[in-house]
């Protein structure tokens, strides 16, 4: 198509955005609905790729699901057939992977999940994908996980020609053995190009790499990827155990099913949860004003010890012990009876000025003009501030109850934690409401929610969707014990509430 052309069948050409197994993409702008989307073009003359091109098209029109672009239309326009789709903003998981962004590890198996499901969504369907690689995986800007190119690259290189494979290296990658060994793709296959997906984004390397595409694909078939721990020591044993899995060399001894693969990226992402929150600002050290205080300094021999409240009860218990010792050793010549204002009576007059007798028991006020210079003014008995604060790590952390100020500057820390647990319960629930789910996964979809609202402090929203993942699977009531503590106290609390 020139580019001259400026419309296929209604759509408004904008621009040129790349190109795909069978000719060229397209942003474009639909004129009657007035929303943007990708149109795909078949330019290829050949009939049987064109066959290809509309059965494909046909497959992924069937496939409705948040984790597949969706497709909205097909048409063919000048002889030219064409595809219409959801334009989709974002990143390609293998630009996240060529930069090696720090993405936390709980997010990239969030990510794997999302790819799975989608995969288990097709794969429900009769429909294999043959293609998982990361440039066809698609992060929104919502974070949302896309698979794109379902079967079109693997059906131009592949399928009724096992002579053309390889014609991809980026392809040629992530092809499972059986497939090199020119047999039928099934689900099998798709587990291997995921795990093959998993080990780079985890790792940022590929299992298997060579400088031709022959080594490629011979290492695929004869050689075992190097141990994941070697690359990225903090993933779980967990979690490489069932990457391993997925790239073993004979289908029988991988995952069943995606579906299986999904339970254990599930049971790991719970795992990650599960552990003790940390925050990422910590540690933050209280900021101390640099003025000058009018206060006196802090002497070094009693300076208070960093991080540490007990060093305060501790020295005072020593204060008090030492001040017994003093009372219980005091000599006992003195008369039984001196009070200090006596004492201060007779040391602030003169020497040749008798004080009147007194018969009250009580003692004399000292005279206004020469007040008493023996006895210590008891403000200045007490401890010098402090000149500096220990420095504390969080209001969770810290055991004495945080100061207004203090508080005020965790609120932010708390809102956007909070919030951020919220969205993630959200997201399992639209997950939970996708059709074609089986009702063990929709179970484990709202436990997450649950657990997520239950991070946020949204109590009430927990339980109630606790209540649902226990009415669709009551079995995970009785099995509380292994989905964490926070689980188990919802659990608890429930049984104590129902009649």
């Amino acid at each position: 198509m020139s580019k001259q052309v400026a419309r296929v069948g209604k759509y408004e050409i904008v621009q040129r955005i790349g190109t795909g197994g069978f000719g060229a993409v397209y942003e474009a702008r639909d004129p009657f609905l007035k929303r943007p989307v990708a149109v795909k073009t078949c330019l290829v003359p050949d009939e049987a790729d064109q066959a290809r091109f509309f059965r494909e098209a046909e497959l992924v029109g069937s496939l409705q699901h948040r984790n597949i672009t969706t497709v909205h239309d097909f048409g063919i326009h000048d002889g030219m057939p064409y595809l219409v789709e959801e334009l989709l903003t974002g990143d390609d998981l293998d630009l996240l992977i060529r930069r090696e962004d720090p993405i936390p590890l709980a997010r990239k198996v969030e990510i794997l999940i999302g790819i799975v499901y989608g995969l288990e969504h097709a794969h429900n369907a009769g429909i294999v994908h043959r293609d998982i690689k990361p440039s066809n995986i698609r992060l929104l800007e919502d974070g949302t996980v896309k698979i794109m190119d379902f079967g079109i690259a693997s059906s131009l290189h592949w399928e009724g020609n096992p002579g053309e494979m390889g014609m991809t290296l980026g392809t040629s990658a992530y092809l499972a053995p059986e497939r090199i060994q020119g047999h039928a793709a099934d689900r099998r296959s798709d587990v291997f190009s995921v795990g093959v997906l998993a080990y780079e984004f985890l790792t940022y390397r590929k299992p298997f790499e060579g400088e031709t595409t022959s080594d490629i694909l011979d290492r695929i078939l004869k050689q075992e990827p190097q141990p994941i721990a070697r690359f990225a020591p903090d993933v779980p044993a967990a979690l490489a155990a069932l990457v391993i899995r997925a790239l073993e060399k004979e289908p029988g001894r991988r995952y069943g099913s995606i579906s299986a693969l999904r339970e254990d990226l599930m049971a790991v992402h719970r795992d990650l949860s599960a552990r003790p929150w940390k925050l990422e600002t910590v540690p933050q050290p209280i900021p101390i004003a640099p003025e000058a205080s009018a206060d006196p300094p802090t002497p070094p021999s009693i300076r208070i010890a960093r991080g540490s409240r007990r060093t305060l009860q501790t020295a005072a218990l020593a204060f008090l012990a030492i001040a017994g010792v003093v009372v219980l050793l005091w000599p006992r010549g003195r008369p039984e009876k001196v009070s200090i204002a006596a004492v201060a009576r007779d040391t602030a007059l003169p020497p040749r000025a008798a004080a009147p007798p007194k018969t009250s028991e009580s003692a004399p006020s000292l005279p206004e003009s020469k007040p008493a210079q023996l006895v210590p003014a008891p403000a200045r008995v007490a401890a010098p501030k402090p000149a500096f604060v220990p420095e504390r790590r969080s209001v969770i952390r810290f055991s004495r109850p945080p100061s207004p100020e203090e508080e005020e500057s965790e609120i932010p820390l708390r809102r956007s934690e909070r919030a951020r647990q919220r969205q993630l319960a959200q997201r399992y629930i639209r997950a939970a409401e996708e059709p074609g789910l089986s009702q063990e996964t929709r179970a484990h979809l709202y436990l997450q929610s649950a657990l997520a609202y239950h991070a946020s402090g949204d109590l009430r929203l927990a339980e109630k969707r606790l209540a649902t993942a226990i009415a669709l699977s009551p079995e995970l009531e009785v099995n509380a014990a292994s989905y964490g503590p926070a689980f188990a106290r919802l659990t608890r609390k429930r049984r104590t509430e129902t009649p």
